[in-house]
C-alpha cells in the first residue's frame, strides 16, 4: 500500500499536510452531503421534512456548478491573479522589493538578471544567486548564437541561404509528404522548414539519461534507449527518413516547406550539425573559437562539468491537488547544442547582447557585418498585429509595441528560452540615440503541471519590470 500512496503522490505532486488533508476531508463531507440529499429526495418524497432536502442539495449543485463555470473561465482567473499581483507591486516601492515580491509569488528558488545600457552592464542583481558566477542552462537562448554562427560562415561564402540543404548534408533530406520541395538553410533559421519540435524519439536522443530516468520515475515515460547510441547523422537519417530505423511520421508537419511558422529545436540542431560539417570541426569548438573566445565570454559553456560547482539546481514548479510545490530534477545536459544546450551568466550574455545591439560590434570585435546583423533581425516571418509575438528573423524574436493579452514587453527584441527546470531571456529596444536590454535567467519552469498564472508568466512580469527599470535608467544617461 506504501508503494501505491507514493506513486499517487508522485502522479499528483500531492503534499502531506494538516492543511490539505483538512480540505480534503471537507470536500468530502460536503460530497456524502449531497447525496445523502439526494438519496432522501428520492425515497423520501412523501414525507414533508424531506421536501427540504431537495433545496438544500439544490442550492449546493448550483453553487458548485456556478463556481466551476467561473473558476473555469481562463481569462477571468488570469486577469484576477494579475490584478491581485499588479496591486500587491503598487503598494512597493524599489525594484528590489517587487522583484522579490513576484519571486514569492511564483515560488522561484534563484534569478539572475542585468540590465544593459547602450554599450554597458549597468546593473546587476542576484536572488538565490551569484549574479556574477551562478551558470544557468539558457535552452532556446542558444538559437541566436546558432544563427550567428550561420551567418558568419555565409559571409565566408561557405554557404548560402537558399541553397538545397541537402548541398551540405551527407543523405538526402526531404518533407516525405513534399519531396519535390528543397528545405533550405533560410528555412531551417526561420522556422519553416517543415519539421515538427520535439518528438519523445528525439527527447530521448537528446537528453542525457539524467533527466531521462528522471521524467521514467517521476512521469512514468517509456523511455527509449539507443543501444549503441548512433552518431547524430545517422540517427537524423533514421528519424526523418520513412522506413528509417528510428523514424517518427509525428517528426513532420503536414506543411509545405517555405509555407508556415512551425517552431522547431530540431531545425536548430541540424543548423549546428551544418556548421560543424562545413568547417570540419565540432559544433562547440566552431562557437568557442568564433564567438566565445572573441567576445570573451569566459563562463559560458556546454555541460556541466565546464564548471560543476556553479550551476543552479534546475526545479519544476508543479501544481498538485490542493497544492503547488518545487520538484527538484537532477542538473543534466542536453547532448546537441543547437536547439538549446548551451549554458551561461549573465555578464557573458550582456556581451553577446551588446555585440547584437551596436551593429556586431564590441570592444573593436566584430561579430557580424552590420548587413548580417540587419538580416537577422529582421522580421523574416511576420504574425498577426493583434498578437504578441509580431515577427521572426533568424533566431530572433520581435515582441509587439502594444500590450497584448496582458503582455507588456514593449516592442523588444531578442529571445527567450524555457526548458525541464530553466527559463531564460534576453530582450533590448533601440532607437536613433542608443538603446538599452535585460538579461534574465532562472532555475524553475512549468513543464508538467501548471496554473494559469504559473512561473512562466510571473518571469515574463519580471521581464516587463527590468524592461521598465531599464527605460528609466536609459532615459537618465547624458
Amino acid at each position: 500500500m506504501g508503494a501505491g500512496v507514493a506513486a499517487w503522490s508522485r502522479i499528483f505532486f500531492f503534499s502531506w499536510s494538516i492543511y490539505n488533508v483538512s480540505v480534503i476531508i471537507v470536500c468530502v463531507v460536503a460530497l456524502v452531503g449531497i447525496f445523502f440529499s439526494y438519496r432522501s429526495f428520492r425515497e423520501l418524497l412523501s414525507t414533508r421534512r424531506s421536501r427540504a432536502f431537495p433545496s438544500l442539495s439544490g442550492m449546493v449543485l448550483i453553487l458548485t456548478v456556478s463556481g466551476a463555470a467561473i473558476w473555469s473561465s481562463t481569462d477571468f482567473m488570469r486577469s484576477n491573479m494579475l490584478s491581485n499581483i499588479d496591486s500587491g507591486l503598487q503598494s512597493l516601492e524599489t525594484m528590489d522589493e517587487k522583484i522579490k515580491f513576484l519571486m514569492s509569488k511564483g515560488n522561484i528558488p534563484s534569478l539572475a538578471a542585468g540590465i544593459v545600457v547602450n554599450d554597458s552592464l549597468v546593473w546587476t542583481g542576484g536572488y538565490g544567486a551569484d549574479p556574477y558566477e551562478t551558470v544557468y542552462l539558457i535552452a532556446s537562448l542558444t538559437k541566436p548564437f546558432v544563427a550567428t554562427a550561420i551567418l558568419q560562415i555565409c559571409e565566408q561564402n561557405l554557404i548560402d541561404l537558399d541553397t538545397d540543404i541537402n548541398e551540405y548534408l551527407p543523405f538526402s533530406l526531404r518533407h516525405p509528404e513534399h519531396p519535390d520541395k528543397p528545405i533550405t538553410i533560410r528555412m531551417l533559421l526561420t522556422h519553416q522548414s517543415g519539421l515538427a519540435h520535439y518528438t519523445i524519439q528525439y527527447r530521448c536522443y537528446v537528453e542525457d539519461q539524467g533527466i531521462l530516468d528522471w521524467r521514467s520515475e517521476n512521469l512514468g515515460w517509456r523511455v527509449i534507449e539507443y543501444t549503441p547510441y548512433p552518431p547524430f547523422v545517422e540517427f537524423l537519417e533514421g528519424y526523418l527518413t520513412p522506413n528509417g530505423p528510428y523514424y517518427s511520421p509525428n517528426a513532420w508537419s503536414s506543411s509545405e516547406p517555405g509555407t508556415q511558422f512551425l517552431y522547431s529545436s530540431l531545425g536548430y540542431d541540424i543548423l549546428g550539425y551544418v556548421v560543424e560539417r562545413v568547417n570540419d570541426q565540432p559544433f562547440t569548438e566552431y562557437l568557442q573559437e568564433n564567438i566565445l573566445d572573441p567576445l570573451n565570454m569566459t563562463s559560458t559553456g556546454f555541460s556541466v562539468s565546464d564548471s560543476p560547482e556553479n550551476q543552479a539546481v534546475p526545479y519544476e514548479r508543479v501544481y498538485g491537488v490542493l497544492t503547488k510545490t518545487l520538484v527538484e530534477l537532477p542538473i543534466y545536459d542536453r547532448i546537441l547544442i543547437g536547439g538549446g544546450g548551451m549554458r551561461s551568466t549573465v555578464p557573458d550574455l550582456a556581451k553577446f547582447m551588446i555585440a547584437h545591439m551596436n551593429d556586431g560590434k564590441i570592444d573593436g570585435i566584430q561579430l557580424l557585418k552590420p548587413g548580417s546583423i540587419e538580416l537577422m533581425h529582421g522580421k523574416a516571418v511576420s504574425f498577426s498585429p493583434q498578437s504578441p509575438i509580431v515577427g521572426y528573423g533568424y533566431g530572433w524574436i520581435h515582441y509587439n509595441e502594444n500590450p497584448v493579452n496582458f503582455i507588456d514587453m514593449r516592442g523588444s527584441q531578442g529571445h527567450g528560452g524555457e526548458c525541464l527546470g530553466y527559463m531564460s531571456a534576453m530582450w533590448f529596444i533601440e532607437d536613433e540615440q542608443g538603446g538599452y536590454g535585460i538579461i534574465l535567467l532562472s532555475n524553475v519552469n512549468e513543464n508538467i503541471k501548471s496554473n494559469v498564472v504559473g512561473a512562466p508568466e510571473i518571469y515574463r512580469l519580471i521581464q516587463e519590470l527590468l524592461l521598465q527599470e531599464a527605460s528609466l535608467m536609459y532615459k537618465q544617461t547624458p
